[in-house]
């Protein structure tokens, strides 16, 4: 965890990784997507992190926990004032998790059926004599 001196902070790219536990090669795929780029970058060229993005990249993180595409995480944080476009991918992906969740509990259904059967002797899978 990052402490509370982070209103003037700069973080390098490494330190930025260890401190959240995204990996430099995510936070270098993030700024190619442009979902995350560094605010300042050294005379040398290397990135240098503010609180701002730290923060954003804890959204990023957020996001992604709940199952969102990079592509849509960008779009809402794109435009953070639009609720309604929040609201809308948040509710897609509800969606999407909730049909996902019921093709799991048929399978689970099917595989338990499966196992009873096989219990009880009388399993659908044969082997040949």
């Amino acid at each position: 965890m990052i402490g509370s001196d982070t209103a003037e902070r700069r973080w390098s790219i490494g330190e930025l990784a260890r401190a959240t536990g995204v990996t430099v090669r995510a936070l270098h795929h993030y700024d190619e997507i442009g979902l995350l780029r560094a605010s300042e970058r050294t005379a040398s060229g290397h990135r240098r992190y503010t609180a701002a993005d730290l923060r954003r990249l804890y959204r990023v993180r957020t996001l992604r926990g709940l199952g969102m595409p990079l592509e849509e995480i960008k779009s809402v944080l794109g435009a953070p004032e639009d609720l309604a476009a929040a609201r809308g991918l948040l509710a897609a992906q509800l969606e999407q998790l909730t049909a996902q969740a019921d093709r799991l509990q048929r399978l689970i259904r099917q595989v338990g059926g499966l196992l009873r059967q096989l219990d009880a002797g009388r399993g659908p899978i044969r082997t040949s004599s």
